[in-house]
């Protein structure tokens, strides 16, 4: 059993003298821009090409939601996801990033009331904007400022965002109670001053 063993490892480099050796190819992120505008979302992702040769393989997104519509360089293409992801080979599309290069992406979709985002690629920066009348919590700092929104950090591979949207229940209730009583103090003043002038 040694020996075989000894004899599979010495032969080792010989089977794999015919493979090609070829650089690693390496995607990056430098920014990436999300927008959320009620139930719409739409992504800028901008690709960056670090190998030092074309890309021209598959980029994968993974979104929460079924169906994408994707726009890059002037084509457009709609996708159905399979858990959560779509695998973009960009040779079908004779797209190739160039060496050191970068590809500029738009996805638009629409969510629920849950947006998720998993991290798969070194990114630089995430912005998030977020313009809607429900109540948001979210796993990342959200600042609120002007009726929307928003937060700007460098996120880690694997990471997953997560922000939530619910209704405003106690607020409307809480606006509605307000309205009857200010119409309540408004008759209250009306009697008061009819009874003043009788």
């Amino acid at each position: 059993m040694k020996r075989l063993l000894i004899l599979l490892i010495l032969l080792l480099p010989f089977c794999q003298s015919g493979e090609e050796k070829k650089d690693i190819e390496v995607i990056k992120i430098p920014l990436h821009i999300i927008e959320i505008k009620n139930d719409m979302v739409t992504e800028k992702i901008i690709f960056e090409n670090i190998a030092n040769h074309p890309y021209n393989n598959t980029l994968n997104i993974w979104l929460n939601t079924e169906e994408a519509k994707i726009k890059m360089d002037g084509v457009t293409d709609n996708f159905f996801l399979e858990n959560n992801t779509i695998l973009l080979n960009l040779s079908v599309y004779d797209f190739a990033i160039p060496p050191k290069g970068n590809i500029s992406m738009d996805i638009e979709y629409e969510i629920k009331n849950k947006f998720e985002r998993k991290i798969i690629y070194d990114t630089d920066k995430i912005e998030i904007k977020i313009q809607t009348n429900k109540f948001v919590r979210g796993n990342i700092p959200l600042k609120y400022e002007n009726g929307i929104y928003f937060s700007s950090f460098d996120p880690k591979i694997g990471e997953k965002i997560i922000i939530e949207f619910e209704e405003k229940e106690g607020q409307n209730i809480l606006v509605f109670l307000m309205g009857i009583i200010s119409i309540i103090l408004g008759i209250f003043i009306i009697l008061l001053a009819i009874r003043k002038r009788s």
